[in-house]
């Protein structure tokens, strides 16, 4: 490990910061990666000038097309893009029909608080709130199945758009951290071996 010390001075709206010291120092050279992430075509621009890569949640093809086009614009490498994307929420389960009616309800408070903080940033000109638990169900955001399904979701939606990143919330909001831990060693256990 490095000893060298960085020091840092960001500026913030309503904080000025002079002379930070961050530790541990980093191991990477020069810097660790600096991800940038966000929904808008200002946020994919900004990580293109300013990041080592891009993440998104539920990210299409298109939408990494842009990014890498960003980046040659910008003249920044394309041989080895960094983009991290998945599904908002995937859950691993053996009884997916049970999780899904324990999550649903907490899935659905989040789904609808994020549409309306995107619609009063500007961000969803025609927002669609999640009436219930069907409505979820029928719109795709919460997907729960068993590990070979969930395989099977993964490889299709990577074989779509070449992340370099997989990644899903997994701990719906108000749940306990518990909850989350069957179903993060069954994605540990059966579906990571997957793509190794």
């Amino acid at each position: 490990m490095s000893d060298d010390r960085h020091r840092l001075r960001f500026g913030l709206w309503y904080f000025d910061l002079n002379e930070v010291k961050i530790t541990p120092a980093p191991i990477q050279r020069p810097h660790p990666p600096i991800w940038l992430g966000g929904f808008t075509p200002a946020a994919l621009r900004r990580a293109v000038r300013y990041g080592d890569g891009f993440s998104v949640p539920d990210a299409n093809r298109e939408v990494y097309d842009r990014y890498v086009a960003e980046l040659t614009k910008e003249h920044r490498p394309t041989d080895n893009v960094r983009f991290a994307s998945g599904f908002q929420w995937l859950i691993v389960s053996n009884d997916p029909e049970a999780t899904f009616n324990e999550a649903a309800d907490h899935i659905l408070y989040q789904a609808n608080n994020y549409t309306a903080w995107l619609s009063r940033a500007g961000h969803v000109s025609e927002p669609v709130y999640l009436r219930d638990r069907e409505h979820l169900r029928q719109s795709g955001i919460f997907k729960v199945g068993e590990p070979d399904t969930a395989i099977t979701m993964i490889r299709d939606y990577i074989r779509n758009v070449p992340v370099t990143h997989y990644y899903s919330w997994t701990l719906p909001p108000g749940l306990p951290p518990r909850w989350a831990q069957p179903h993060l060693e069954l994605f540990a256990s059966k579906v990571i071996p997957a793509f190794r």
